[in-house]
């Protein structure tokens, strides 16, 4: 619980828990949240898919199994290239879900490193250059909404991306009939204002009020005695603050994680 994430101030933990929080958000099945919670967990803290089944259920394991890279130690590109094919492929709704999630607090964690670092000195802590990571991103989104359009999760993706990596080539929209100009134009409907990390945020509404799924908990419970995840310039998703998404929790127009 004490690493920092690179390029940070907060713990590399609170990454996890916002995907698992975004899950949630979008009412995801108990299963794909707590998934969220683990889904690093076998490709940086060496847990293999038989121990995630028998410390929690089989659909777990295998959900975290499905969003992880098999082999970490190839070059950059070719782990993406990877990673896109096998996404291509992908027909389980569930998973999708949680490639999407997964994403979208990297691109949110990204947007917010720039606001405090700059754009220099945030792809510097890539290995990938800022081309590279444009591409990544924008198939990803791309893939998740040619197979499920209407998705609010995938389109929510698709705009934040869009506001990340600006492409006049590519137009967005969150509501149907209505572009949105900027990612404030779509911050009260998803609840997610920016907050600088503070101590206690990680037990802060969504755990400590029991909103969310037992399994859940027990996930939290179980990370703490995990391997602390070693992160290097390689990672995906710095950032520079922390997030909650039940900042609002008088927003309830919560869309479906179904596709």
């Amino acid at each position: 619980m004490k690493q920092e994430r690179k390029g940070t101030d907060f713990p590399y933990i609170a990454h996890p828990i916002r995907v698992a929080e975004i899950l949630d958000r979008f009412e995801c099945e108990e299963d794909v949240i707590v998934a969220g919670f683990l889904h690093d967990t076998v490709e940086d803290a060496n847990l293999t898919e038989a121990e995630i089944g028998a410390r929690f259920t089989p659909r777990i394991a295998e959900l975290v199994t499905r969003v992880s890279e098999p082999d970490k130690s190839l070059p950059w590109k070719t782990r993406k290239e990877h990673a896109i094919a096998r996404l291509e492929q992908e027909q389980d709704p569930e998973v999708l879900a949680l490639v999407a999630a997964d994403k979208l607090d990297a691109v949110r964690s990204i947007t917010d490193t720039m606001r405090h670092l700059g754009q220099k000195k945030t792809w510097a802590l890539f290995n990938a250059t800022r081309d590279e990571q444009h591409w990544y991103y924008r198939r990803v989104a791309e893939i998740l909404l040619g197979k499920a359009p209407e998705s609010r999760l995938f389109r929510t993706l698709d705009f934040e991306t869009q506001t990340l990596f600006p492409d006049e080539r590519h137009s967005t929209s969150f509501f149907a009939g209505k572009p949105l100009g900027t990612a404030h134009d779509a911050r009260a409907y998803l609840a997610d204002p920016i907050r600088h990390w503070r101590p206690d945020l990680l037990r802060s509404s969504w755990l400590r009020a029991g909103s969310a799924p037992a399994a859940s908990r027990r996930a939290s419970r179980a990370c703490s005695h995990l391997p602390v995840p070693t992160r290097d310039a390689d990672s995906s998703r710095p950032s520079s603050s922390a997030r909650s998404i039940w900042a609002r929790k008088d927003d309830r127009a919560r869309p479906t994680c179904s596709h």
